[in-house]
């Protein structure tokens, strides 16, 4: 059973840190089925950072949440341990944390977990991930569902400031004999239906005003692309405006995300518009692409076969002149991260071509490249820095003002998927 002080630090939370969250972004409940009396799985879909403390002090049971803890600071950390919240890797299999929800779910817990396993970007609701359905036929506990509408507008993962407008939370139920006799695609597809929801594209949400004094600061986390002149990385937000630092075109955005202004041909009627015409030029951008090739370790990978030295293979590495890159980002810095702590490559280019990705250092020297293809688990951080794994090794991008969205997009598409790379 939970610890006595995650008890006590949940019925301390609703009452206050609870009370002032419902308050300060509009929040409502609505239940079509009663909370199980019995201890279950909580599913929600993710958008805003404090879903968990919202969805939790709506509910009497405490939740012993399956959370990302990687990149939080110490004294968060501690207060995730305060209130029974468990870590898991970003992005990547993690067969400790499994084994950590299985071993709870045996002891009577109630848990938590949020099946796309990241915040969305621009709203967009994403599939939960691999076999969900057949953890919860092992968990043999019945699911409360939490649909949240609204959440992504109070509180956009690229914003800096969030919004009041409404945000409500639909409960539903499926009972323990649905989960265990249901097919366990059937029951996954099931609930990505229910708990499918995008702010952007919702009815009910179109006539509710987000209020926001700056609806656009932060917008170069999530806008990379120019649609007037076509520069990279040249976008940035204050007050209601988004301006081109290239060629001067300009934008306004309210707290619903809707546009307006700008050259011809770029009236967008919201950012989703925006993000669509970003995706769209970075397929095209592969399609065209040319490869960089003549260096061993890039191309496609024999199946088993361990990734190379990014180190070696960029010293095989021809000049990239005349060869366009997909996507590229400057003053990037790439460390590796090690039983030690971390190794620096120092700071540099970042490059995606076809079939490389490349990392130059400003001060000369050789590069590193890496096979786009062997780059997985791609994820970003609170905005903070990204990372990725290759062979056996994990590495840390900080950005220093790029846009980490747009290299999750672009190796994801150059991947042939969607989303952050799994």
């Amino acid at each position: 059973m939970p610890e006595w002080y995650q008890d006590a630090a949940w019925r301390i939370l609703r009452s206050t840190r609870g009370r002032d969250l419902r308050a300060r972004y509009n929040v409502s409940a609505l239940f079509r089925d009663p909370e199980p009396r019995e201890s279950y799985v909580l599913l929600a879909n993710h958008a805003h950072r404090r879903d968990p403390w919202v969805i939790g002090s709506l509910l009497t049971r405490t939740i012993r949440y399956m959370a990302n803890l990687e990149g939080t600071n110490p004294a968060k950390a501690v207060f995730a341990d305060l209130v029974g919240a468990y870590g898991k890797r970003k992005g990547a299999p993690d067969y400790a944390a499994l084994k950590r929800t299985l071993d709870l779910g045996r002891a009577g817990e109630t848990l938590g977990i949020f099946p796309e396993g990241d915040r969305s970007w621009d709203g967009r609701p994403a599939s939960p991930r691999p076999g969900l359905g057949k953890l919860l036929r092992v968990l043999g506990l019945p699911v409360l569902l939490a649909r949240q509408e609204g959440s992504y507008l109070t509180g956009p993962r690229w914003a800096e400031r969030e919004r009041r407008g409404r945000w409500t939370v639909e409960f539903r139920v499926l009972s323990r004999e649905r989960v265990l006799e249901e097919d366990p695609p059937v029951l996954e597809s099931e609930i990505r239906s229910i708990l499918a929801e995008d702010d952007l594209r919702e009815p009910a949400l179109r006539p509710v005003r987000f209020e926001c004094p700056e609806p656009a600061a932060g917008i170069g986390r999530l806008l990379w692309l120019c649609p007037s002149c076509g520069g990279e990385d040249v976008l940035g937000g204050a007050g209601d405006r988004i301006t081109c630092r290239a060629c001067g075109a300009a934008w306004t955005v309210d707290g619903n995300q809707r546009l307006a202004g700008g050259p011809a041909g770029t009236d967008y009627s919201d950012l989703r518009d925006w993000t669509d015409f970003q995706r769209a030029r970075l397929a095209e951008r592969i399609r065209s692409a040319e490869p960089v090739g003549g260096s061993p370790g890039l191309g496609a990978p024999e199946p088993g076969a361990p990734a190379p030295d990014p180190r070696a293979v960029g010293a095989a590495l021809p000049g990239s002149e005349g060869r366009k890159a997909v996507v590229s980002s400057g003053d990037v810095e790439l460390r590796k991260r090690t039983g030690r702590g971390t190794g620096t490559f120092g700071r540099g280019r970042l490059e995606l071509f076809r079939d490389a990705l490349v990392f130059r250092p400003a001060g000369g020297g050789n590069p590193a490249a890496f096979d786009p293809l062997r780059v997985r688990y791609f994820v970003d951080n609170f905005n903070n820095y990204c990372e990725y794994s290759y062979g056996s090794g994990r590495y840390r991008l900080l950005f220093r003002g790029g846009n980490a969205f747009k290299w999750i997009e672009a190796l994801e598409t150059l991947r042939g998927g969607g989303g952050e790379s799994t």
